[in-house]
Parts: C-alpha cells; structure tokens; sequence
C-alpha cells in the first residue's frame, strides 16, 4: 500500500492548539499534505534539489513496489552532508534579506545621523588592516576599512552608518570616494620599502547595480595611474543574493581589466557553492565565525579544511580573517591557508602607523 501522507509531530501540536478533539479527528484530516516520493537508491542531492525545489521539509521514501521505506527531513541531509554542500534556495534568501532590509529601515529612520554634512566636514577616514601572506610572512595587502568620527555622536559604527547610506543612495558618493583614497594608497605603497601592498576595498549592492559601476571604477584607476591588480572590490554573499541577474557580466569586465573580485564571509549561509557556479571569483575570505574556536572545535576545523580544499581546487587565493590567536594561525598555515587577517597581527591602523608596527609587516 503506497503512503498517502505525513503526520508530524509538529501538525499533532498544532492541532492540540486549535483545540481539536483527537477522537473524533481523522488522520487524513491532519496530515502536512500529499506525499513527495523518492527512492532509497536516490543521492542525497538529488533529494535536497527535490526538496529546496518543492520547499518541502519531508520527503517519504518508497520501494519499486510503493511500499514506504523511510522519511528524509532536512535534518537528516543537514547531519549526512558536508557543510559546504548544503545549498540555498535563491528565492527564500532573497525575500529573507528584504524582510531584514524592511525592518532595518524602520529602525534607521529614528536615527538622526547626518552622513552628507559629516562627510562634508572630513569626518571619514579610512583605516587598513594588514593581510599577511602566509608562505612568505610578509604584508601583501590590506583591506581598507571605513571609519566615522562624528563630534555629536562619537566613533559612530559602520553597521549603523553603511546601511543608512545605502538607504538614502549616499553610498554611491561614499563608496567613490572609499575607492579613490584606496587608490592613492596603493600608489603610495607601490614604492614603499613593504610595497607594492594591494589593497581590497568592499562594495555595496547599490553600486554594483549602476550601468555605469565598471565604467567609473576602471576610469578611476585610468585617471589615477594605478595597476588594476592592486584593487580587489570584495562583496558580501547578500550583495551577491541581492544582485544574481546583473552581477556575473560586471564580474567579466571588471577581471578583464584586471581588477581582482573577492567574496567576503564565504561559507556564512548564502548557498555558497551555488554561486562558484555562476560567478568568476579570484579569493575566497573565510568568514571568522569559522576561526574564532580554532583549532580546538572540531566541527570549524571540518568546514575550515574544507573550504581550503575547495580553494585548492578551484585555485583561489584564500584570506582568512578574524584571526585572533596564535594557535589559530598556525592552525590556518598548517592547512594550507595563503593569507591570514585580523587582531593577532594587527588592528586596522591610519596609513602612518604601518612603518612603525613592524610586528604586522612580518611573521616567521
């Protein structure tokens, strides 16, 4: 006899709540709905394909016969497949990241920050914290960080800041000139005694969407004379949910220039390995949710390997970043990380600062 539905423990205590009377109350009448089926011999992912496709949360597994063999829940694939195998769904995220936009929104608008006129006032500066190329033990780079110190407000920080820009389209301003100063910089230590340093620069959703993003950032290394290998633009996997449809032809043409792309806090949830399909990455940042219980949680050290193999094997350059303590970077170069990032090393620091922190500029 073929299976005719699924009654969850989940349905029971929601009809306990609707205060049905279980002996009057038939199963049919309970169950999450009709069957999805699958076959014992199906892969695994094949079946988490069917149930992201479906948005189904059981599947009942049946013989040739019909005869029911099993249920698969997701909690079964989260235990069975590697982290890294566990992809998304495009459209959930999407509608996830607007629910958090709309909410966030509302919580901006109380706030009364003034972006423009403190902009206007030179009160944005741009920190860099030092990227240590691992085989070497020098400097090779550095993200450049954004930073605002309002009199009314105090240090005010980027997580309030950045989103109010982006909600008013002032990011587009912002980030123009975030890209320029970096520039000057990376001309500046091209010829510097630890130079030449590339420097990544990170860019928001909003940019990348303007026609014109590629065009104005190639420019704005034309005009300045810099050597586009010293740039990488580094993106977030929301920009990436955020942009799917427009972002793999911008990522061809900025590369064709020469401009390296980085995707920032890789492995956090975004369907990762979904979007090493579609787009043209150089680097991969590990996230530093992953370091952060370095070496001694045995679940990171699984998804950490894991991703420094898929570096491997794709041949990305890896950066690692919230690296804290020394048994975590010597944990990262014993797997074969290429760059490590964070307090261990060194603090974002003003330009200044770096000739004279010789412990960022070298490690044995």
């Amino acid at each position: 006899m073929r299976p005719v539905g699924i009654l969850t423990e989940h349905d029971v205590l929601q009809l306990r709540a609707l205060g049905h009377d279980f002996s009057s109350l038939q199963v049919e009448q309970g169950m999450s709905g009709p069957p999805i089926c699958v076959a014992p011999e199906d892969e695994l992912g094949a079946v988490q394909d069917l149930m992201n496709r479906r948005w189904v949360g059981h599947l009942v597994v049946t013989d040739a016969s019909g005869r029911l063999a099993g249920i698969v829940t997701e909690t079964d694939l989260t235990d069975v497949l590697d982290p890294l195998d566990l992809c998304g769904i495009t459209e959930i995220l999407q509608k996830q990241v607007h629910s958090l936009r709309e909410a966030r929104d509302r919580l901006l608008a109380d706030r009364r920050l003034d972006l423009k006129e403190g902009f206007r006032r030179g009160e944005f500066r741009l920190l860099y914290q030092p990227q240590l190329h691992l085989p070497s033990g020098r400097v090779e780079g550095a993200e450049a960080l954004l930073r605002w110190c309002s009199p009314e407000h105090g240090e005010v920080p980027a997580a309030t800041f950045v989103p109010l820009a982006e909600q008013s389209g002032f990011i587009l301003e912002l980030g123009e000139w975030v890209l320029e100063q970096a520039c000057r910089q990376a001309l500046a230590w091209e010829h510097s005694p630890f130079g030449p340093i590339h420097v990544a620069v990170n860019v928001s959703g909003l940019q990348l969407d303007q026609p014109d993003f590629v065009d104005r950032t190639c420019g704005t290394l034309a005009r300045l004379g810099v050597d586009p290998s010293l740039i990488h633009l580094e993106l977030t996997e929301t920009v990436l949910v955020e942009n799917f449809s427009n972002t793999a032809e911008a990522f061809r043409q900025l590369q064709h220039h020469g401009i390296r792309i980085a995707i920032d806090d890789f492995g956090t949830g975004y369907a990762s390995l979904s979007y090493l399909q579609h787009f043209s990455f150089d680097i991969l940042k590990i996230d530093g949710s992953f370091i952060s219980e370095l070496p001694r949680q045995s679940r990171n050290q699984a998804i950490v390997t894991s991703i420094v193999r898929l570096a491997e094997h794709l041949n990305f350059q890896l950066v690692a970043e919230g690296v804290e303590t020394a048994e975590q970077a010597q944990f990262l170069r014993q797997q074969g990380c290429h760059s490590l990032q964070g307090y261990y090393f060194s603090k974002p620091m003003p330009p200044e600062e770096w000739l004279s922190d010789a412990r960022s500029l070298i490690w044995n």
